[in-house]
Order: C-alpha cells, then structure tokens, then sequence
C-alpha cells in the first residue's frame, strides 16, 4: 500500500499528486491498475453512485468500512482514503477518533480519512492526527454540509470575502495536523493562493471522464427505445 511518506515527498518535489475515487472492488481494480495512480479515495458520493441514495448524508459509518473494505482488496499501489460519513465525527473530538480508529482497524490497506469542514471540525482534526492517523480535508462545497439544489457545483471561492475564508480554514486545519487538502467547486485564484501558500499537498476533486455524474441523473424512461 502507498505510504504517506512517498506522497508527500512527491509533493516537496513539486510533482502533481494523480488521485482517483473508488467505491467497491471493481472501481478498485481500475485505480489500480490504470498505474500512475498516488492516492486513491473511498467517497462517500458512493452512496448516490452507487447505492442509489439522493446523495452522501443517509450513509452510515458501517456502509463506509463496508465499501472501504471491497476496495482495500484491489488496491495494493496508492495511498488509501477514506471518507468518514455525516453524523461519525461533528458531535465530538472522542467521537470522531472512535471513527477515524474502527475505519483503520476494520478496513485493513485504509491508510487514512477524509473530513468535510473548515474550522469548526480544527478540534476533530487535531484529535485524529494526535492518534498517528492521517487526516486529509475538504473545503469548498462540502456536500455533508449542504442542502442538495441544482447549484451545488457552482464556485464558493469567487468573491474576495470567500476566498478569504476558504484560505483561512485551509490555514487553520493544516496548522491543525490535516496532512492534505481538497479543494471542491473552489474559484481559480483560492486554489492557487492555497497551491502557493499551504505547505501540504492541494487536491482538486472533480468528475473524470466516465461521467458518473451524468449516471447519477439518468431515468429510466431514457431506456424505452
């Protein structure tokens, strides 16, 4: 399994990070054997990919390990991610812990988590990584966080006043321990002050070109013919 070491040192050498979402065994086996690959991440879009959920927010912890599990036994190559669903980590520091601990121990190859937020989840983050597990985050659009509409991919990162605040929840949770960050439907110049400014790797997330998202929107009734 790909270390974290090898990660970030291919970041100090300013060489892009390649990354790719898996939810099960056979999406597994195409990250890993696509090659190249550094870091591959169980989303918790799994659950409206391919659970047929309206989106990631009725997933429970044990669907998680459930999906991390198929996908810890197809890749052997990448670093291994995985996200902890709404409801296993905002109450607490201790709850969050108890759920970054049964996701590492319960998915053996899971090499460490991902959480949605900005400062709020700072005491999470830091009880996490004071464990010796590494924790990425995600800021931007925060799906967990937000109300499904048809404009949840639109920039949160375009005014001056936003960019100022996803750059400062950057700062924050990379002070905090977070050893990555993922940037969501963020504007062009949050990523690159974040790019220029954070010491920990920057990743953006977006569709690839099997189009997923496009699955997602399909009806039945498009089958007739």
């Amino acid at each position: 399994m790909g270390t974290l070491r090898k990660l970030l040192e291919k970041h100090g050498k300013r060489r892009a990070i390649v990354g790719l979402t898996a939810w099960d065994y056979p999406s597994g086996l195409l990250a890993q054997r696509a090659g190249g690959i550094d870091i591959v991440l169980v989303s918790d879009s799994l659950g409206k990919i391919i659970l047929g959920l309206p989106g990631s927010i009725g997933l429970s912890l044990d669907d998680m390990i459930h999906h991390a599990k198929a996908v810890a036994r197809a890749v052997k190559t990448p670093f291994l991610l995985a996200d902890l669903p709404m409801g296993s980590y905002e109450i607490s520091p201790e709850q969050a812990l108890t759920s970054a601990i049964r996701m590492i121990k319960e998915a053996p190859g899971v090499s460490g988590v991902k959480l949605e937020g900005g400062k709020e989840i700072i005491p999470q983050v830091s009880k996490i990584t004071s464990a010796g597990i590494p924790v990425f985050c995600q800021v931007g659009i925060t799906p967990q966080r937000t109300i499904q509409t048809a404009n949840d991919e639109e920039g949160t990162g375009r005014s001056e006043v936003s960019t100022s605040e996803i750059f400062d929840d950057a700062i924050c949770l990379q002070n905090a321990g977070a050893v990555g960050i993922m940037l969501t439907a963020v504007s062009q110049e949050a990523a690159k002050l974040m790019r220029d400014h954070l010491t920990v790797p920057t990743i953006g997330i977006g569709y690839d070109l099997l189009a997923f998202k496009a699955l997602c929107r399909v009806e039945w009734g498009l089958f007739d013919e």
